[in-house]
């Protein structure tokens, strides 16, 4: 996630409003369908809730993000920095899972498959599956292996909002693999 104004690659970067904290059950339905290496790289970790969902199912995370937005409450975190520029040769484990900040969905999706990683699985909105451009430049050539949809909507809380809570629209868990799959699975969540 990045601060309101920064810049990257020539382009400002305008995703302060774009933290919004994962619920823990969407995290323990990724959990339940797919296993991860031992150490797993969290680079848009945010306030920590999915960080804390993964380590309590054993992992041990490593939790980035390019500004720290912890409250006292949350627990640190590992480290601040932008998975989009990070060295590519210097993943912080065999795995990534994370909740991208959607207005940089494609930035990061393509970002993961550059890391020598085994396995990434990204939180996405069911639309980001299709679309002319993306499937050219992302999916035609390394497409995911599975893809988990929820059937029911996710109620995320957005940084600073404190009412009632309502569903963004539709999601799913995009799961990769280093090897290219020959067919992408589906597989809902209900």
């Amino acid at each position: 996630m990045s601060t309101p104004g920064q810049r990257k690659a020539g382009i400002t970067r305008n995703t302060g409003g774009d933290l919004y904290d994962t619920p823990r059950e969407a995290t323990m339905a990724l959990l339940c369908r797919e296993n991860f290496s031992h150490t797993v790289w969290e680079p848009a970790a945010g306030r920590g809730t999915m960080a804390m969902a993964l380590r309590d199912s054993g992992y041990r995370v490593i939790e980035t993000d390019i500004a720290d937005r912890r409250g006292p409450d949350d627990g640190p975190l590992s480290s601040t920095l932008d998975f989009l520029t990070w060295d590519r040769n210097r993943p912080f484990g065999d795995s990534v899972v994370t909740n991208p900040p959607f207005s940089l969905l494609d930035e990061f999706m393509l970002a993961a498959r550059q890391y020598s990683l085994d396995k990434w699985a990204f939180l996405i909105p069911l639309p980001a599956l299709s679309g002319r451009n993306r499937a050219r430049k992302i999916y035609s050539s390394h497409p995911p292996s599975r893809v988990l949809v929820f059937s029911s909507r996710i109620k995320f809380r957005r940084e600073g909002y404190e009412g009632k809570l309502s569903p963004l629209g539709t999601h799913a868990w995009a799961v990769w693999h280093r090897d290219i799959p020959r067919f992408t699975t589906m597989e809902w969540i209900p």
